[in-house]
């Protein structure tokens, strides 16, 4: 409930302040983010693979996108 409280909250400011795009950047394991964003509207705009290296793993960067 704490993200869903925080996105809705964000994509509201985000409008009031005059901005019409928000972009998120994830990584490609991050399932539950994932679901998340698309829950509000978010789309996947692009990926990045294998461009992060945490911990000796390779992970992929996700773009989503809203307009607002």
């Amino acid at each position: 409930g704490v993200g869903s409280f925080l996105l809705e909250n964000l994509i509201q400011k985000t409008s009031e302040l005059g901005y019409n795009t928000i972009i998120a950047i994830l990584l490609h394991t991050n399932t539950a983010s994932r679901k998340l964003l698309e829950k509000f509207g978010f789309q996947q705009w692009g990926e990045l693979p294998e461009v992060c290296e945490i911990d000796g793993q390779i992970f992929n960067h996700l773009y989503y996108g809203k307009k607002v």
